[in-house]
């Protein structure tokens, strides 16, 4: 908002869609200026990450990549040196993938301490505990419609979190889970579909809509042993 409309570096040198270098180039074509330098590397193979060193480390789409795990780790030699950090590594990834990449990002999510993931505490469980996990941000608690934000741009958590469950009731099996991974509330909605299911997931699917959004679950009864 403040460059109109363009970055803030020039990039006479290096300026394509996987590679960026704010620098300049002088009338015989020597390059000088700030070179501070973005990249983009398909990293279908952990070993294309291997042999540069880097200030930022991001892998993007976390839940989509089989190797993400593997990447994750052998990223430390790009980030640390002796011993001694230089640089930092983010990892993120959106509600709604599949499979055992998902299941990879949830280890890593699950476990912050044991993958060096600096612990974010919160209570966005089912149950409404204390959790220390990778970060995580509820569908409702960001909203761009002015309808939910206050002066300050603040979202009104609890009223938009009623607009997505107004929606949720509209879909049943497999497309509420759908719509629940993709606008979650809690991690395991985030993370519902990791992993192979032996299982049907269509029935378990309706019977989590009757449960879950209808209120049909069956009430256990208390009683005595004879």
């Amino acid at each position: 908002m403040h460059t109109d409309g363009g970055m803030k570096r020039l990039r006479q040198k290096v300026d394509n869609i996987r590679e960026k270098r704010a620098s300049l180039v002088d009338g015989e074509g020597i390059e000088f200026g700030h070179m501070s330098e973005i990249s983009g590397i398909v990293a279908d193979h952990p070993r294309k990450i291997r042999g540069e060193r880097a200030e930022r480390l991001i892998f993007e789409e976390g839940g989509s990549n089989k190797h993400s795990v593997q990447s994750w780790i052998q990223g430390n030699a790009l980030v640390e040196l002796g011993g001694e950090k230089i640089g930092l590594k983010v990892i993120g990834g959106t509600g709604g993938d599949a499979g055992e990449p998902l299941a990879g990002l949830s280890r890593m999510f699950s476990n912050p301490v044991g993958f060096n993931v600096l612990p974010y505490k919160h209570f966005y469980t089912r149950d409404g505990k204390v959790s220390y996990t990778g970060f995580f941000l509820p569908a409702h608690e960001f909203a761009l419609d002015p309808a939910y934000l206050d002066s300050r741009g603040v979202t009104d958590g609890t009223r938009f979190k009623e607009y997505y469950e107004h929606n949720r009731r509209l879909l049943e099996g497999v497309d509420l889970l759908d719509y629940c991974a993709e606008h979650c509330f809690t991690p395991d909605e985030a993370l519902l579909k990791q992993g192979d299911n032996i299982f049907d997931a269509e029935v378990i699917s309706q019977r989590l809509t009757d449960i879950r959004v209808h209120g049909l679950g069956i009430k256990p009864e208390r009683t005595a042993l004879i």
